[in-house]
């Protein structure tokens, strides 16, 4: 019975240590704050652009909160942007007790890359007609050069 105990209490262990090492970040006075070290964020996500053929250096990094076009559903994801604004990479965190963790196996699994353009291409949430929530780049502002892309990662 003290083993069985033992390896119970051996299990929550390891599993509070691998959730605590998913945490993004977490709801503090009523903000969002990144917890997580953000070189490994600036890593990951630099790491994921080069995969999609964008060279780029990933310099801000913020949770932020949105409403879903169309339903008007709540949803938070963590946002790394260049300096100029030209390249955003989002992803939608889950959250938990106060906490945000990634949606999907990895950090930015199921992200978009919105890049071309410095004002406007922002990276939102809107509901299809047939109740399919995706990820969608709106458009770039009014006297922008150049086009909005879309680059959608799978798990």
């Amino acid at each position: 019975m003290k083993n069985l105990f033992l390896i119970f209490a051996l299990l929550i262990s390891c599993t509070l240590t691998v959730q605590a090492q998913n945490v993004i970040g977490k709801i503090s006075d009523g903000k969002y704050v990144i917890t997580m070290d953000t070189n490994e964020i600036k890593l990951a996500g630099e790491a994921l652009l080069t995969k999609q053929g964008i060279t780029a250096r990933l310099t801000r990094f913020e949770i932020l909160q949105d409403r879903v076009d169309g339903a008007g559903d709540i949803y938070y994801f963590l946002l790394a942007q260049t300096d100029d604004n030209s390249i955003k990479l989002a992803t939608t965190l889950s959250l938990k007790n106060g906490s945000f963790y990634p949606e999907g196996n990895y950090l930015f699994s199921g992200s978009i890359t919105c890049s071309g353009c410095s004002r406007g291409c922002n990276p939102r949430h809107e509901k299809s007609s047939d109740g399919i929530t995706d990820w969608y780049c709106t458009a770039c502002a009014k006297g922008t050069v150049g086009g909005c892309t879309k680059t959608v990662t799978m798990d």
